[in-house]
């Protein structure tokens, strides 16, 4: 909803405002399919990891993933669906073939886990006022906003994240939130600057805030949609690895000298060129965040939050969303386009000169360069 708000407000006003939307019905699309996947991931973590006391996490074995990720489609079936009798042949299809892309998703991904300072602690976590879990403080951003006729109003940002980790630093025990994403996602601080792609940094910075003793080390975008791995039958195991690594490159932000930046050799691999001939590759594509410069990042997200909840609660709902390279990125998908009254010239540019300036003061320069030297 936070980022409806900052890419447009007037299809924030038309969805949260006026309550409409799009009719929909139980079809495998891309709502529905993240919505299993994410409930497998839940239910199959949850259990992988429910020792919280152990000192490293464990190994899991093929069998395991399999036969959890079994009972979690099977109750996902009996508590959200129809029975499979009631379901089209098409829908059963794609529902029972969702079992080999979780199980190579949970597969790699407890296997870097095993590695990782990082423990899986929370699973799909609300962040709600006056709610504490298994000692975490758990509640949302809240703050005044006042409005023109001077009347204070207390607004609290709530949500869920997919999954919040706990790795302990050199000094301090240092958090991880991150976000499954079963479509493209990629983190680009100009697009923060203006208000999207920020909800997972708004979440971290919420928890650690609300928590002494716990610092911020990463919001990370973690693929978890269909994969190439399922096609492929007899590569090497280094090769498949990678291919994996390549194809499910965990975008997002991380901070500068935590463990999770620390842990990016964790991503290395390999690829081939035209001819067959191995080199050695890195697949970490996380954005790197000078650490002297997270205040003032935070600074930013919670400003253009604040700043146009005001706005709209103030009345201003306009239609002037934000575009980028020509491409209006706020009206994708958007099911209020045909009755918003845009024309030509309404839009706000994310390639702005100020947008570039915070970027490249909060953004680590040599991480820049390697992106786009595409490395």
């Amino acid at each position: 909803a936070i980022e409806k708000l900052n890419g447009c407000k007037f299809a924030y006003f038309c969805r949260y405002g006026l309550s409409l939307r799009s009719a929909s019905d139980i079809t495998m699309n891309s709502g529905n399919y993240g919505n299993i996947m994410h409930y497998v991931m839940k239910y199959c973590f949850e259990r992988i990891y429910a020792d919280k006391t152990a000192e490293s996490n464990p190994h899991v074995q093929s069998e395991e993933i399999k036969e959890l990720i079994s009972e979690a489609l099977d109750e996902n079936r009996r508590v959200y669906l129809l029975p499979e009798s009631e379901m089209s042949v098409r829908f059963n299809t794609l529902y029972d073939s969702m079992a080999k892309t979780a199980y190579y998703i949970i597969l790699y991904m407890t296997a870097e886990l095993e590695k990782s300072s990082f423990k899986p602690m929370f699973f799909e976590l609300k962040l709600e006022r006056g709610k504490t879990v298994d000692g975490l403080n758990a509640e949302p951003y809240s703050f005044d906003i006042t409005l023109p006729d001077g009347t204070l109003q207390k607004i609290g940002i709530s949500g869920t994240v997919d999954r919040v980790d706990i790795a302990q630093g050199d000094s301090t025990k240092q958090l991880r939130v991150i976000d499954y994403k079963t479509g493209p996602k990629k983190a680009d601080i100009k697009h923060v600057y203006y208000g999207l792609d920020l909800q997972l940094l708004l979440y971290l910075f919420a928890l650690c805030d609300s928590n002494s003793g716990l610092a911020p080390s990463a919001a990370v975008y973690y693929p978890a949609g269909k994969t190439p791995l399922k096609d492929i039958t007899a590569p090497s195991e280094k090769l498949k690895r990678s291919i994996w690594l390549d194809t499910h490159r965990e975008n997002g932000f991380a901070v500068e000298g935590t463990v999770y930046e620390k842990e990016k050799l964790f991503y290395s691999g390999i690829t081939t060129d035209s001819n067959g001939n191995e080199k050695a590759a890195n697949f970490f594509s996380a954005v790197t965040v000078n650490s002297d410069k997270l205040d003032r990042l935070k600074e930013r997200v919670l400003k253009v939050v604040k700043d146009n909840l005001t706005e709209v609660k103030s009345g201003n709902v306009s239609a002037i969303p934000l575009v980028q390279n020509n491409k209006a990125i706020s009206c994708e998908y958007c099911d209020f386009s045909d009755v918003c009254g845009i024309s030509d010239g309404r839009y706000c540019e994310v390639n702005s000169p100020e947008a570039e300036m915070f970027e490249q003061d909060v953004i680590k320069q040599e991480e820049k360069k390697d992106k786009k030297g595409g490395r």
